[in-house]
């Protein structure tokens, strides 16, 4: 937690501040410590920079440092621990879809068009609470939204989606937003916070699950008279859903929250103003503000406001260019390059969801949508987190293509923009089924899972069947070569991957162990950095760069030749050494390292449809792709022969 949060802080109980007794500080931040209140000496941890007021200790001897650490080693567990639990959820292909449409649902977005009125009042350094941060994301994305502000984020604590675990290890802080903290409490009971201490609350899915007492009472106390304090997604007894499905809390009219609202802003410093969900969702990006305590949708928005209000006289900041979470509700078809709803996707829980959530669904494209090459690439960039600006840089040459096509998959709700930090965006995919364990890498494992395949992962147009090890193999003996002939990662060599799938195997096997690579197209020329040109038997072309063919025809010194004159072991790159790879898009030369886009489509396995694996050679990203997804997911490739036509 930040040294700053200190002022906020007071014992729900006694309504004092604390005496802090700090074991571990790191930049301003307590790691591990504990706050002890001078009146009723109950002891509050602090834990690996997590606020633990749903755990506290009776007396400050149960406080010291080792205590403590095994204290948040109990709460915790190990990092490795927690691997193990990701890789165990992974493998049973469930998600909890409500976390993971988090980003997506009109619930969560209806807040966007309130907050330019909502911070008007805001100045730099002031504090905003978030009550409920259930999946971890409410916290990060207000945090992103407004990053001059201190964002104190809370949740129960050991329960729901993430637990303890799941904070401490997908959003510690060393990991989240720079101006986060979170701190577990019992909403149930007072807020550990001093009276006036926030300039904004969102209290998002909280008073109709907490009540009136003591937690709307506990919003007003600790905002300033002048901040906004907004209450969305709030189940509204002014009609059922169609068709029904139990919605659970307390349920009551809006014109009870308008009459409420009328009494809590008496003081003419702020208004009252009750939404309808879905008309927030629907309207402009600035909100207009009309009471609505008649609506006929069955959620809504209750809002304190200042008085009068200052409609666009602030500016959320975010930051300069925006990640994007990825949508788990698309299945995608990498062959056909296509993305569409599937609703039975996650054992059906996609549809599930949809049937819940109509005036979202109205939303989504019926039909399949069409990704490009540039858009499939922005996609795969997309899923592991790189920002706007990363993902345009890939392909500097259509720069405005990507992020056209950034813009298009926005719209049709495949992508959502989000200023998030890097810890959230793993959030995300943690949620959405779309967080690979890496426990020695990203190559270790592709590799040693095409290594331990004994069936058929490579077929040529001739028929000849290549399995996994002997993919492996092939690969391991084209690094060895590279090696001996004088090259180092990081340094680049050009590939004739149009000529021979074995060639392309060898472009994916360089780059994998640190090489660049530059797939070489018989109409491009090439790199003028490159040291050698992997290329088919006969003469190097240019003959003044450096050459080794591949010896189908006996060529020898060739891969052919190295393969059948020395052993080697199964291929295991280094993890840290994942080279760039550079190939032809339709809009120009992209250029991205080619961990990203193994990781990419190891993460969208569940959504990735099935499909066949197809060296067509109409592109060489298709190609690429088309051999990166079918042994991540260890199914064979093959190679069509010349003139061959494939519908789509």
């Amino acid at each position: 937690m930040h040294v700053s949060l200190l002022d906020l802080l007071v014992c729900p109980s006694c309504r004092v501040s604390f005496d802090a007794t700090v074991h571990i500080e790191v930049d301003g931040r307590v790691e591990l410590g504990f706050l002890q209140c001078p009146r009723c000496a109950i002891v509050t941890p602090v834990l690996d920079g997590l606020v633990m007021f749903s755990e506290p200790l009776l007396h400050a001897g149960l406080a010291s440092a080792p205590l403590l650490a095994e204290m948040a080693l109990c709460l915790f567990g190990t990092e490795s621990g927690f691997r193990a639990y990701r890789r165990d959820k992974r493998e049973r292909g469930l998600i909890e879809s409500y976390a993971a449409f988090a980003p997506f649902n009109e619930s969560t977005r209806a807040i966007a068009p309130i907050l330019p009125h909502a911070g008007t009042v805001l100045s730099v350094g002031d504090a905003i609470l978030d009550t409920w941060n259930r999946t971890g994301y409410s916290g990060e994305w207000l945090a992103g939204r407004f990053p001059r502000q201190h964002v104190v984020s809370l949740w129960e604590g050991n329960s729901s989606v993430l637990g303890y675990r799941g904070f401490r290890h997908l959003l510690g802080s060393q990991q989240r937003a720079g101006n986060l903290d979170i701190v577990f409490c019992n909403l149930d009971k007072p807020l550990p916070f001093c009276d006036k201490a926030f300039g904004l609350i969102h209290a998002y899915d909280s008073l109709h699950r907490y009540g009136l007492y003591p937690f709307a009472g506990e919003c007003l106390r600790v905002a300033r008279e002048d901040a906004a304090i907004l209450f969305p997604h709030l189940h509204l007894s002014n009609s059922q859903p169609e068709p029904y499905f139990e919605r659970g809390c307390e349920q009551r009219h809006g014109h009870d929250y308008r009459a409420w609202l009328d009494q809590v802003t008496t003081n003419g410093k702020r208004r009252g103003w009750v939404f309808s969900e879905a008309a927030l969702f629907n309207g402009p990006e600035l909100a207009e503000l009309t009471d609505d305590p008649d609506t006929m949708h069955y959620n809504g928005m209750a809002a304190i406001l200042p008085n009068p209000p200052q409609t666009g006289l602030y500016t959320v900041g975010t930051r300069a260019s925006p990640r994007f979470v990825v949508s788990p509700l698309f299945g995608i078809h990498t062959g056909r390059g296509k993305a569409r709803i599937a609703g039975g996707l996650f054992a059906g829980s996609v549809g599930h969801l949809l049937e819940r959530h109509p005036i979202y669904a109205a939303r989504l494209p019926v039909e399949s949508i069409d990704l490009t090459d540039s858009a499939l690439l922005a996609l795969l960039l997309a899923v592991v987190g790189l920002d706007e600006h990363s993902i345009g840089a890939s392909l500097p040459q259509a720069s405005t293509a990507v992020v056209s096509a950034l813009r298009a998959m926005t719209n049709v709700e495949l992508l959502r923009p989000a200023a998030i930090s890097a810890a959230a965006h793993d959030l995300q995919r943690f949620h959405g089924n779309q967080l690979p364990i890496r426990d020695n890498g990203i190559f270790e494992e592709f590799w040693s899972r095409i290594a331990a395949c004994e069936g058929v992962l490579l077929t040529l147009a001739e028929g000849d069947e290549l399995s996994g090890n002997d993919l492996s193999v092939y690969a391991q003996s084209t690094v060895v070569q590279l090696r001996e002939l004088g090259l180092a990662p990081g340094e680049w060599l050009s590939v004739d991957a149009h000529a021979h799938p074995l060639l392309l195997l060898s472009a994916i096997a360089a780059a994998s162990s640190g090489f660049n690579v530059h797939l070489r197209s018989a109409s491009t020329s090439m790199r003028h950095d490159s040291r050698l040109l992997l290329h088919m038997d006969g003469a190097c072309e240019p003959s003044v760069t450096a050459g080794l063919p591949l010896g189908l025809s006996g060529t020898a010194p060739s891969l052919l030749s190295a393969l059948a004159s020395r052993e080697t072991g199964n291929f295991i790159p280094s993890p840290d050494d994942a080279g760039l790879v550079e190939f032809d898009c339709a809009d120009g030369t992209a250029c991205c390292p080619l961990a990203d886009l193994v990781d990419a489509l190891e993460s969208l396995s569940a959504q990735i449809e099935n499909q066949l694996w197809l060296i067509q050679g109409r592109s060489q990203f298709g190609d690429l792709i088309a051999c990166l997804a079918g042994w991540s997911k260890v199914e064979a490739v093959r190679i069509l022969p010349a003139g061959t036509e494939v519908c789509a």
